[in-house]
């Protein structure tokens, strides 16, 4: 199920959806992942999955938040640089911050 969705509006923009499980957004049950985002470059969408029965962390949250991170910079063109990486701190964390409230509003709701 999607529990949110928000956009990053740069060039164009880059609409997220975090959904309830891993399963939604392509993995197999069988993996044993608790966590993944899979990108569609063609439409833009990000989808961050969440698989709450395998319980999860505030670490899968910034893991997956940063791999988002790589794939707006990528759409952007910004190359990694460790010498000046503010442009993706300010990113990750817009990302992070949004996920964590769709988390946190889902938990609150007790939707399962």
């Amino acid at each position: 199920m999607r529990i949110g969705k928000f956009d990053i509006p740069l060039l164009g923009g880059c609409r997220f959806e975090v959904y309830s499980t891993i399963t939604e957004i392509g993995f197999k049950e069988e993996d044993s992942v608790k966590c993944g985002c899979e990108y569609n470059y063609d439409k833009r969408l990000m989808r961050i999955g969440f698989d709450f029965n395998k319980r999860w962390w505030h670490g899968a949250i910034a893991h997956e938040c940063l791999h988002a991170t790589h794939k707006v910079l990528d759409i952007l063109g910004v190359k990694p640089d460790y010498d000046n990486d503010e442009i993706e701190c300010y990113v990750c964390e817009y990302i992070v911050d949004k996920v964590t409230d769709i988390i946190l509003l889902y938990e609150k709701k007790g939707v399962k």
